[in-house]
């Protein structure tokens, strides 16, 4: 179709090898919960061991990230090849068994570089807004970064007005409970009072969320065509059909073939990524609207094409309130000690990073993570 000859020529001679990268299991990390202390006797690093996982000791180990092991069957050029036989498969979070809580939460490394971008732009007492939250894996690591100090300090401190905040909203009643539920599952009472979970579109902001206006820094990782979590989906729904008895059956190759024969077909639909960038620039110029003049906003998806992603962050610049800019650097840091160091954080996890016209972007044809493209954007005081 023409869609799909549209996009196939935004990559070129890339296009036939990100497509089979597309089609090939996702690679996970773990988000370690830092408000438990389930592990303490060291039973929790033997069980992410066991998975082939550990913790970097830079900008991503800070942010309470475990990666696999490089070379452990599923970094770098061993991601194309099966694990390794004597890694445990990641298993379902275990609960701490003094706080209720649950252990970690699985998720795509690159899908935490947009938070700790936004992380190493915030100042201190940062008030922090998540447009589009759900389920919840950024807005736990923002309050895993920003109030698991508060774990340390007095709980009469801890309600105290002031200080660290976060609100996250989203707008499909389904995916907001998901959200909640998650946070609940994850985040002590103590913190939950700091953490603010609304229904509604942030592209058309309701009193409620108003009145928490501005926000220093803004996440929207907004909702886009996600064509490898389609693709994904469309192979596990073939594979359940023909009777596929194990997990590892039901993702390409997971009988140790290539799983060619088999692969449903990629469909992508430019007018769909259009129609998603609509509402991706409504929700983009909105954070911008809501957000302080010194403050920081930070543009995701994980979407491919340009059209969700660069061309968004032009159209929404376009009818900016004021005078926004795009921040460009690899390196840059905030206040607070946090940094953000792309090169460093490429070495930490086994990925790429590549420089756009107005971002950054991760593609799973080289290392697996991805897709995730984010764009920095700061506003004229910052």
């Amino acid at each position: 179709s023409a869609s799909e000859r549209h996009i196939a020529a935004e990559f070129g001679e890339r296009w036939l090898g990100l497509l089979a990268a597309l089609r090939r299991p996702k690679r996970y990390a773990a988000w370690v919960n830092p408000f438990t202390h389930f592990g303490d006797d060291g039973s929790l690093v033997d069980l992410l061991a066991d998975c082939g996982f550990q913790r970097p000791t830079g900008t991503a180990g800070a942010a309470h990230l475990w990666v696999p092991q490089i070379g452990a069957g599923d970094g770098g050029v061993a991601y194309v090849e099966r694990p390794r036989p004597h890694l445990q498969p990641l298993p379902k979070p275990p609960t701490c068994p003094s706080s209720g809580l649950k252990t970690y939460y699985p998720l795509d490394f690159a899908s935490a570089l947009p938070v700790l971008a936004l992380l190493a732009c915030l100042p201190p007492g940062a008030r922090i807004f998540d447009a589009c939250s759900a389920p919840g894996g950024k807005c736990l690591l923002l309050a895993g970064m920003l109030l698991a100090r508060m774990s340390t300090r007095g709980r009469a401190r801890d309600s105290a007005p002031g200080g660290e905040r976060l609100t996250a909203m989203e707008w499909d009643k389904f995916r907001l409970s998901r959200l909640r539920q998650n946070l609940q599952l994850y985040l002590p009472e103590h913190v939950l009072t700091r953490v603010h979970a609304l229904g509604g579109d942030a592209s058309r902001p309701p009193m409620e969320l108003r009145r928490e206006t501005p926000f220093d820094g803004i996440l929207v990782d907004a909702p886009c065509t996600s064509e490898r979590e389609r693709l994904l989906r469309d192979t596990a729904r073939r594979s359940k059909a023909a009777g596929a008895e194990t997990a590892a059956e039901a993702m390409p190759g997971g009988d140790g073939s290539s799983g060619a024969d088999e692969d449903p077909p990629f469909v992508w639909d430019r007018r769909r990524s259009e129609d998603c960038a609509k509402r991706q620039v409504a929700l983009l110029r909105s954070a911008m609207e809501m957000c302080a003049p010194h403050g920081s906003v930070v543009y995701s998806t994980c979407a491919l094409s340009d059209i969700e992603n660069d061309a968004v962050v032009e159209e929404a610049l376009k009818g900016a309130p004021y005078r926004w800019h795009v921040h460009r650097g690899n390196i840059f840091s905030s206040q607070e000690g946090w940094s953000f160091d792309a090169r460093a954080l490429a070495e930490e996890a086994d990925l790429t990073i590549e420089e756009t016209r107005y971002g950054s972007r991760v593609l799973p044809d080289r290392g697996g993570w991805g897709p995730m493209y984010w764009s920095v954007l700061r506003g004229p005081a910052a």
